[in-house]
């Protein structure tokens, strides 16, 4: 284990639907990743138990995060490690901050050594539409149980706005890359809850990380709104 400044750090950046938590907590289960466990929240709701994987950034600064990892780790709710992956708050980034609030909480980062994002996608072209409707059937399920509308397709609808939200069609994403010099992967969502091999390798590539003997059961244990109503067929 290192300190925080000799960590080499990822974090998600996500639409909501697209399964951020879960995959910010699969990343960190591979080899040198601090191994965070999650739990499952009344009515399926999915989150981080480790306060060390996930930075406020309203509320924390880099010693804040890094004060939080050496706490997690002497209480033994984290693995040492040489690599860490972060859930953030806001989630999106690009799209939830404007201007200057962007550009601080992005510079906080890049001068914290985040200089790699994963950001899950769903396209609408997707060959895995199995995988689409089980994501789009959470969402779905979240926004009724909050009470914002009762619209049974809104959550297939607001799924696939994230192929605009968050591809390099949107300026603030492509800014991460040109402005911000921070590496971005593209994740398909749907592909890796389908156990395609292809894009499990390709994110396997982008930590730098071996893979999981048992990654397809791994990731299958993080994915709790398998068992909600499938409505989209």
């Amino acid at each position: 284990m290192g300190t925080f400044d000799n960590l080499e750090k990822y974090f998600v950046q996500y639409e909501k639907g697209t399964a951020g938590t879960l995959v910010t907590w699969f990343i960190n289960q591979h080899e040198n990743f601090p191994k965070c466990k999650f739990e499952v929240l009344a009515e399926h709701d999915i989150c981080l138990d480790s306060d060390a994987c996930q930075w406020r950034t309203s509320e924390q600064n880099k010693d804040d995060v890094s004060g939080m990892i050496d706490h997690e780790l002497l209480r033994g709710k984290i693995e040492k490690h040489s690599k860490i992956c972060f859930k953030t708050f806001p989630h999106c980034i690009s799209n939830d901050l404007e201007g200057s609030n962007r550009d601080e909480v992005l510079q906080m980062f890049t001068s914290a050594g985040l200089n790699k994002v994963i950001i899950p996608v769903v396209s609408r072209h997707t060959n895995y539409m199995y995988e689409a409707s089980l994501l789009a059937s959470r969402l779905h399920f979240i926004i009724n149980k909050h009470n914002k509308t009762d619209d049974i397709n809104v959550g297939w609808k607001k799924l696939l706005e994230t192929e605009q939200n968050s591809t390099y069609k949107n300026k603030d994403i492509a800014d991460l890359k040109n402005k911000y010099n921070i590496d971005i992967f593209l994740l398909d969502i749907c592909a890796l809850i389908a156990h395609e091999e292809d894009e499990y390798e390709k994110l396997c590539k982008f930590i730098d990380s071996n893979a999981i003997q048992d990654w397809k059961n791994v990731l299958d244990y993080g994915i709790q709104f398998k068992t909600l109503r499938y409505h989209y067929a």
